[in-house]
């Protein structure tokens, strides 16, 4: 088992190694995570969070419409067409 993290950039560092390793939907819930750790450090911390909720929601859109993303063209991202 990993020692715990020393400091708050310890963790937000493991929490996006995690983000850029998994596949996603998972990946963009350790995204919001990540952004939600930020918040925490940020001077504007409501616009962090804006991110986090939107990368939460991308991780649920991309759970509940498994299909939709499987016929999705590889120029767009995944955010944009979440909006289809």
């Amino acid at each position: 088992m990993a020692p715990a993290p020393a400091t708050m950039w310890d963790l937000m560092a493991r929490v996006g190694e995690k983000a850029r390793l998994l596949p996603p939907p998972d990946c963009y819930l350790w995204r919001a995570v990540w952004w939600h750790l930020h918040s925490c450090e940020s001077m504007v911390p409501n616009q962090a969070i804006g991110y986090a909720l939107n990368q939460l929601r991308l991780a649920r859109d991309m759970a509940a419409r498994p299909l939709h993303y499987l016929v999705k063209p590889p120029w767009l991202s995944d955010w944009q067409w979440s909006q289809q």
